[in-house]
């Protein structure tokens, strides 16, 4: 507190505790302030406010407000009320606090990620009329029919026993009556009667990657699944929640909902938005008017109340992982936010995670998903080169070659029909080094961690991501090769031999700095990076997917996950096999990922792979956290963390196992010349809430002592392993 500060010594007056915006995580606490009488109206829980610290006038915005004895205390009086508007609710407040000590945040990263940027034009116009949706006609029930009610243990204590679903083990695929979507499972019929019921159970609907007319049960139909849970919800009295990936996924559901519960009712809220119409559509949500949102990362938070069902879309997809401090998931962040609020959960993709694996093994989610007789009736089968001996007969070449003949065939196939969808790994260059022989990707032999290659005049020297090891005599484990691989086609390279191929046909080159939204249906070739894949109206022909082999090879934990969910999604992409659909797969025929395609078993592979890493001692099994930045701050944090652990006394809360990992030089992308130090610290999943502690301290402590450079830390660190 400064001499130029206003203090005020009172016995009894109206305190406001504040979350001031310094940018400082040790000051992530509550701030203490007197609110004058000429402001007493107008202070209220989530308002913001202009206050004083340290000599600054900081933004800030109001956690409480109580009339507190005060004897002998001395405070500053608040400056400013920005504007007496509430910008979030005690229950957004809470949390957002949960968030932020998941993650090792503040609770000012957390709320500046959840509300969106204020538009005071916007705020001070009448709000307008929202309407109220309307249930489906399935969910109407009739005047004189039985309620719905569930009987069994836990149904009231999801936190407890994990959902209550009753029925087979095994899901069947129709229910008893004539639906359609996610009610055409026998599960996911009964977690829509139990949400209408107003409890809260928790599933993950696995998709039937397939489209077209072949989908009678629109079992495919993620818009109307979602849209079924959520009118569900409406029924029950309750709000809904939904979030996607994109911006294109989020209208194509808000389209949906609109067109099914009626015009107007959906409140969206994404990145995409004006700042008005954004706002706009916030406070609506936040005044109690939109009780459906749909949204990206950030709609996660929205100020809902009495909310009924989180919804959750392309759980597995990369880009739910928020690249802003704190680093929240999409998916983690509704799953602690249904625990907490107690609403039901539906977490829906083509593939599966490997942390939704765990959920089901652990059975915290029941697994809604059609059975394996009618997927394999709808699916578009998917087929490998050489994957027989007769194959290799008739092409000898099928595993060596890019493109193969049976890729071709495929694709001159499809395009008689319609348009045929062509995906490559990356728009271009260098992948994670692998045995230019065998094609085994290279490994740390001291961690088992990701190698990188660089050129030097005495050879090609790897270097571990994780552990930092270096190795310069390198010979493969399997084959006895010494020469290395690490060379990919891209994209437009792609294209232009597949033109040359087709010299009639019109191609569509679709990638990340240049995406096409949608095709029709007339007879043309799309070649595309995962995630820029174009919709067509009536589903693709064909879809061949080259470079497997890259794909598997590159660096990271979670980068197979990543592939497996891509090429699911490719697969859903294409009709189904009734219509004469077809998926090429160039790869490793024997790969445990690629097998997992074929037989179309994403969660069979997710259960797998979280077996392999409970052994191994890999997330979701631990807990992985990520230190980095400046080298000294790292170098300090990390000394700190070690001192800590092998004395308790030093920082209390200090996990018992800790296990750190470097630190490494990593590359520098902010422009400077400071060099960048990388360390991974693990520690058991039980102990992963003492750790977030820690290192949130440790990130405090960094600011407080005003040390040198940055330090950036990230909890649930495994997609950058």
């Amino acid at each position: 507190m400064t001499s130029d500060e206003e203090l005020v010594t009172s016995d009894e007056q109206w305190v406001a505790h504040v979350c001031v915006a310094s940018g400082l995580a040790h000051l992530d606490r509550p701030f203490d302030y007197l609110v004058p009488d000429d402001l007493v109206e107008q202070v209220s829980v989530g308002v913001r406010v202009r206050v004083r610290l340290a000599g600054r006038l900081c933004d800030a915005i109001v956690l409480a407000v109580d009339h507190d004895h005060i004897a002998g205390m001395q405070l500053a009086n608040l400056e400013k009320v920005v504007s007496a508007q509430p910008v979030t609710t005690v229950e957004q407040l809470r949390l957002a606090r949960v968030v932020a000590d998941h993650y090792a945040g503040t609770l000012e990263d957390v709320l500046r990620w959840a509300i969106p940027t204020r538009h005071a034009r916007t705020e001070a116009a009448t709000p307008p009329e929202w309407p109220q949706p309307r249930p489906l006609e399935s969910d109407v029930p009739a005047p004189d029919g039985p309620q719905l009610t569930t009987t069994g243990p836990g149904a009231h204590d999801p936190v407890a026993t994990g959902p209550h679903v009753t029925g087979s083990a095994e899901p069947r695929s129709v229910a008893t009556r004539e639906t359609s979507g996610m009610a055409a499972i026998e599960r996911g019929a009964q977690f829509l009667t139990q949400v209408r019921a107003g409890e809260s159970p928790r599933g993950f609907w696995r998709v039937t990657p397939v489209s077209g007319p072949a989908d009678e049960l629109a079992l495919g139909s993620w818009t109307l699944g979602l849209c079924q849970a959520v009118s569900a919800a409406v029924v029950s009295g309750r709000t809904a929640l939904c979030c996607a990936p994109t911006v294109e996924e989020v209208d194509e559901l808000a389209e949906t909902l609109e067109s099914q519960l009626g015009p107007g009712t959906v409140a969206r809220l994404h990145a995409e938005q004006s700042t008005a119409a954004r706002w706009r559509n916030y406070l609506a949500v936040l005044r109690g008017q939109a009780r459906i949102v749909v949204g990206t990362r950030s709609a996660v938070m929205a100020p809902l109340r009495d909310l009924g069902v989180i919804c959750v879309w392309g759980e597995g997809s990369d880009v739910h992982d928020e690249q802003r401090a704190p680093y929240p998931n999409t998916r983690d962040v509704a799953a602690l936010r249904a625990h907490t609020e107690h609403a039901a959960l539906l977490l829906a993709d083509h593939g599966c995670s490997v942390p939704v694996a765990r959920w089901l093994e652990s059975g915290w989610l029941a697994l809604i998903q059609a059975d394996r007789g009618t997927e394999r009736r709808l699916c578009a089968p998917v087929r490998v080169p050489g994957d027989s001996d007769v194959a290799l007969a008739r092409d000898p070449l099928a595993t060596s070659v890019r493109i193969p003949d049976l890729a071709l065939q495929t694709i001159r196939a499809g395009l008689a029909q319609g348009p045929v969808l062509v995906q490559v790994a990356r728009t271009g260059d260098l992948v994670r080094p692998s045995c230019d022989r065998c094609r085994t990707p290279i490994v740390c032999s001291s961690c088992g961690g990701p190698m990188h290659a660089r050129r030097t005049t005495d050879g090609t020297e790897l270097t571990c991501q994780w552990c930092g090891q270096k190795q310069t005599d390198w010979s493969c484990a399997t084959c006895g090769a010494t020469t290395i691989r690490s060379g990919l086609v891209g994209a437009s390279t792609t294209a232009e031999q597949l033109g040359q191929a087709f010299p009639d046909t019109t191609v569509v080159d679709s990638s990340s700095d240049h995406v096409t939204t949608t095709i029709g249906t007339q007879p043309v070739l799309v070649v595309c990076t995962p995630g820029a894949e174009p919709r067509s109206e009536s589903g693709y022909a064909a879809a061949v997917v080259l470079d497997a082999t890259s794909a598997l090879e590159r660096p990271g934990l979670t980068s197979v996950e990543q592939t497996v969910d891509r090429w699911f999604h490719v697969v859903s992409l294409v009709r189904g096999a009734p219509e004469g659909g077809r998926v090429v797969l160039v790869g490793p025929t024997g790969n445990r990922a690629v097998q997992a395609l074929i037989r179309n078993d994403p969660v069979g592979w997710a259960r797998r792979e979280l077996a392999d890493r409970l052994e191994a001692g890999f997330p979701p099994a631990t807990c992985a956290a990520i230190i980095s930045g400046s080298d000294q701050a790292v170098q300090a944090a990390v000394e700190q963390l070690c001192a800590a652990s092998s004395d308790a006394t030093t920082l209390t809360g200090t996990p018992a196992h800790v296990d750190v990992l470097g630190p490494v030089p990593i590359p520098n992308r902010h422009g400077d010349d400071e060099p960048r130090l990388q360390a991974i610290v693990r520690t058991p999943a039980s102990e992963a809430a003492s750790l977030a502690t820690i290192l949130a301290h440790l990130r405090a402590q960094h600011t407080m002592i005003r040390a040198e450079g940055t330090l950036r830390i990230r909890m649930d660190g495994a997609t950058e392993i």
